[in-house]
């Protein structure tokens, strides 16, 4: 089971920022949020609400459907502008990885932090999740 993920992107920029924390420990899953109101460093940080929930098995298995384990380590496309991504991850079992990206990302990328940024931990029917993105599991 997935015990510890954090996912950080930036624009090269550095006027777009976003960071979400997920730990699940002693039966409770906590997501944090930090994303600053702009790029002045003077600014205070802008933190979407702390979310803390005992139900959230249904919620692991829609991330863990995007198979992150297999992804490659890092994803690349050389441009003079853009964004990167980081994305650290460690299961129970004791797997931990980094991967990075730069421009680039894997497939269903973008469907994956739309999930991971869901205000209600993927519960609603909401049009970004559908059965039909996933490629058959190995």
């Amino acid at each position: 089971m997935l015990e510890y993920l954090k996912y950080h992107y930036e624009s090269f920029l550095g006027c777009a920022e976003r960071i979400v924390t997920i730990t699940v420990k002693d039966g409770m899953l906590t997501r944090k949020v930090f994303r600053p109101k702009g790029y002045n460093p003077d600014q205070d940080e802008e933190a979407a609400p702390i979310v803390e929930t005992s139900e959230f098995e249904g919620y692991l298995g829609i991330l863990e459907s995007f198979n992150i384990r297999k992804w490659k380590d890092m994803y690349f496309l050389p441009v003079l502008d853009g964004y990167s991504w980081e994305l650290e991850y460690r299961y129970s079992d004791g797997e931990a990885r980094t991967i990075t990206g730069s421009n680039s990302e894997p497939l269903f990328f973008g469907e994956f932090i739309s999930c991971l940024m869901s205000p209600d931990l993927g519960k609603a029917e909401d049009d970004w999740y559908s059965d039909d993105w996933f490629p058959v599991k190995d």
